[in-house]
Order: C-alpha cells, then sequence, then structure tokens
C-alpha cells in the first residue's frame, strides 16, 4: 500500500503560479537609435543582417517546469510502501530457577514408590527440563546456590543451554550448606540489574523467582523473610519448592512455616513435592498459576521510494534539454544555409 509521510508537502503545488502572479517576470527600458536604412547600410559594408527575434518559452519548456516541479513534491512528501503487517512476539516474562545444590540433594528418595531410586537434584533435572521446554513466553535464567549463590544463565531465551547446565550441575558443587536468605538476595540484585539493562518496554515483564530446596536456611547473611521483603518491593513473586520427604525431627526438621512466609511476602505459593512425580504435579499447576505469556507487537515494513521521482525529474530534465539543444542546433543550420543562400545570390 502506497503511503506518504508528509502529504502536507502537496499543498505548494500552486505555489509557482501565486509567484509568477505577485511577482512578474523583471524588465528593463532602454533608449534606442531608430535609422530607417540600417539594412541597407549593412549590406552596403558585405556584412549579412542575422534576423533578431523574441526567444518565447515553448511548451515543452512550461511542461519541463511543472513536472519537475510535481516530482520534486512528489519526493518530499516522502511516499514509502507499506507492507503486511508481522506479528511480533515479545517474552512478557522473566523466570529465575533456582536450584539447591546442597548435600542432602545427594538423598536417594526421590522417585516413587517401586521404582529405582533417584536423588533428588536428578528428579529435579528431569522435571525442571521438561517444564523450561513449555515456557514459550518466558525468558529462563539459572542460578545454583550452596554456601553461596552463583548465577550460571543470564535471563534468556535459550531452552537448550537452560538444560545443559542445569544437566552439567552437581551436588555441593557450589557447597554443602543451604543459603537461602542469600540465594533471594541474588536473585533480587539480578532482577533490578536486569530491568536497569531493559528499555522502557522490556521492564514491563513480570518477575518470578522459583526457588528449590530440601532444607533450612544454613544461617545466611541476609535472612530469608527480609531478603523476600525486598524482593516483594521490586515485583518479584517467590514460588519456594520444597524437595523430599518430612520426616526429619529436631534441629533437621524443615521449616515449613518459614518457606510458607516467603510465599506469602512476596505473592507466590508454597508447595512440597516427595518425588518427581509431585515435583512434576507442581510444574503443571505452576503452568496454571503462571501461564506464558507474550507481549506482542505488531510492525509494518515500509520501503522508501522518495528516489523514484527524483530520478524521474533528472532524468525528463536531461532529456526534455537534449530536444532543446537538437531544435536549437538545426535552426543555426537552417539560418547558416540561409544566409550562404543570400550571400551568393548578391
Amino acid at each position: 500500500m502506497l503511503s506518504f509521510e508528509q502529504l502536507w508537502v502537496l499543498l505548494l503545488l500552486p505555489l509557482p503560479w501565486l509567484i509568477r502572479k505577485l511577482a512578474p517576470a523583471y524588465g528593463s527600458q532602454r533608449r534606442s537609435l531608430q535609422v530607417p536604412f540600417f539594412k541597407a547600410l549593412l549590406k552596403e559594408q558585405g556584412h549579412v543582417l542575422q534576423t533578431q527575434t523574441v526567444q518565447r518559452r515553448r511548451k515543452i519548456q512550461v511542461f519541463l517546469l511543472l513536472s519537475v516541479w510535481l516530482l520534486l513534491l512528489l519526493a518530499a512528501a516522502k511516499p514509502v510502501w507499506l507492507g503486511e503487517p508481522v506479528e511480533l512476539r515479545e517474552p512478557a516474562r522473566d523466570l529465575l530457577i533456582a536450584v539447591d545444590l546442597s548435600g542432602s540433594m545427594a538423598e536417594l528418595d526421590f522417585a516413587p514408590v517401586g521404582e529405582q531410586a533417584m536423588s533428588r537434584l536428578r528428579g529435579a533435572k528431569q522435571v525442571l527440563s521438561a517444564f523450561s521446554e513449555a515456557r514459550e513466553g518466558d525468558r529462563l535464567a539459572l542460578m545454583v546456590y550452596g554456601d553461596a549463590p552463583y548465577l550460571q544463565l543470564p535471563f534468556s531465551e535459550d531452552k537448550a543451554l537452560f538444560n545443559t547446565l542445569l544437566e552439567e550441575s552437581r551436588v555441593r558443587m557450589a557447597g554443602p550448606k543451604t543459603m537461602l536468605g542469600d540465594a533471594i538476595g541474588f536473585a533480587y540484585k539480578h532482577f533490578v540489574a536486569e530491568k536497569q539493562a531493559s528499555d522502557a518496554r522490556a521492564a514491563d515483564r513480570s518477575r518470578v523467582l522459583l526457588l528449590l530446596s530440601d532444607g533450612n536456611d544454613s544461617g545466611s547473611r541476609v535472612p530469608p523473610k527480609e531478603a523476600a521483603r525486598l524482593a516483594a518491593s521490586a515485583g518479584i513473586k517467590i514460588y519456594p519448592i520444597l524437595l523430599g520427604k518430612l520426616d526429619a525431627v529436631a534441629e533437621q526438621a524443615v521449616d515449613e512455616e518459614q518457606l510458607q512466609g516467603l510465599a506469602d511476602i512476596t505473592g507466590g505459593r508454597y508447595f512440597h513435592a516427595e518425588d518427581a512425580d509431585a515435583l512434576t504435579r507442581v510444574s503443571e499447576l505452576l503452568d496454571q498459576l503462571e501461564p506464558s505469556r507474550f507481549a506482542v507487537h505488531y510492525y509494518q515494513p515500509s520501503h522508501n521510494l522518495f528516489y523514484w521521482p527524483v530520478l524521474l525529474a533528472v532524468l525528463l530534465a536531461y532529456l526534455v534539454h537534449f530536444y532543446l539543444a537538437s531544435q536549437a542546433f538545426n535552426q543555426r543550420r537552417q539560418n547558416a544555409s540561409v544566409s550562404s543562400l543570400e550571400a551568393d545570390n548578391d
């Protein structure tokens, strides 16, 4: 579809006519001496009188000037050819998955009854791999934590790289402890840094932290609930997922109330998964709570056409000037022939 970005320029079309009316051509008066025998005098001296004529603007010249003016106005109006609208889908959510790599993640109690024993980390890898592939509208980031948090993958749409780095993670790779508060604080810093580095449109993405753990906080520098309040101030939802069974007692008993508090503070939800099947059900529920989202934008490709009227105007000017030059050349040849014939007759 043809469109003009500066269509108002065509209002200048009658400008030459207005200038002609308001500012007529310049003319001057000069005194002249009329000699009735001037022609005879020239002939007596042997000179041939060249007939002097007033050159009037030809119609083709008027056509040239008006055509060039119209073409230049069309070029100034910025004609563009608009293609079919193209739909662009951008991720509308940043999802950071934090995986606990403390020593207890090696416990072989994460397989359903009757199946081969599986470590908590292995079960988490299998479920998270399938979970990540289903997140069409999300950018994923991977963080592992133990004694300290470590960012394995910043926010990206590369699901294959996410799964590769997740598969390469090992128990105790980040230390034997479970620093929940430090992990939440680190996630907060990464979310904020990503928001500051993004443009205004990308800054509106929702932010979700999926926090997988199998134990209590091991003494973080920042208490988990304080870190959760900081995350809530940045609009980050935390979904804590406790892996493994709740059969520990005394000091080893898991503090579910603390994990529930992290979810309540940030508007998320707490889950408990005793085996791989339960974790799969949790991932399905997460799909319902946080469905994939896209920010849909439409882009209409355009191609500039202003150079076509410019090229046509230049070509037209050359053709008309070539025609006028050829006419003038032929006229001079005819005048020269007439002059030589008159000289021979004399």
